[in-house]
C-alpha cells in the first residue's frame, strides 16, 4: 500500500514540475518577445502575409471553380 502510495505521489510530483517548468519558458518567451522587437516585428509581419496569402489563394481557387 505504502508503495502504491509513494508512486502516485511521485507522478502527481513530476507532473507539477513540468507544468512549473513549461510555465517558466512561456513566461521565459514572452519576456524575450517583448525585449526583442525585430523579432516581434517579423512575426506579425510573418502572419499578416500569411493572411493575405490565404484570401488570395482562396479567391483564386473559387474563380477556378467557376470556370
Amino acid at each position: 500500500m505504502e508503495y502504491t502510495k509513494d508512486i502516485v505521489l511521485e507522478i502527481d510530483r513530476k507532473r507539477q514540475v513540468g507544468f512549473y517548468k513549461l510555465k517558466d519558458w512561456t513566461s521565459n518567451l514572452k519576456k524575450a518577445m517583448k525585449d526583442s522587437k525585430l523579432i516581434a516585428f517579423t512575426l506579425g509581419l510573418l502572419a499578416t502575409l500569411m493572411a493575405i496569402d490565404f484570401v488570395l489563394v482562396n479567391s483564386f481557387l473559387e474563380l477556378l471553380s467557376r470556370i
